[in-house]
């Protein structure tokens, strides 16, 4: 089960990905540089606490599914 939702996120990662530069384009012609720069900022944001988070978690719920679930 892990496998598959990790594959089927990766799969939308992916797909994202390739259309958020075309999106940007059409909608912030002028801007394209500070879009994707702030599109960049919001992933590190988003993926630092949860990182950093995994670990705390995992140990105050004894088990390692909890941290990786959250």
């Amino acid at each position: 089960m892990l496998f598959l939702t990790a594959s089927a996120v990766g799969a939308g990662i992916a797909v994202a990905g390739a259309l958020i530069g075309g999106f940007v384009k059409s909608n912030f012609p002028h801007r394209v540089t500070l879009i994707v720069g702030l599109y960049a900022i919001s992933l590190c944001l988003g993926a630092t606490p949860s990182a950093a988070l995994t670990g705390p978690l995992a140990s105050m719920a004894e088990t390692w599914r909890v941290g990786a679930g959250v």
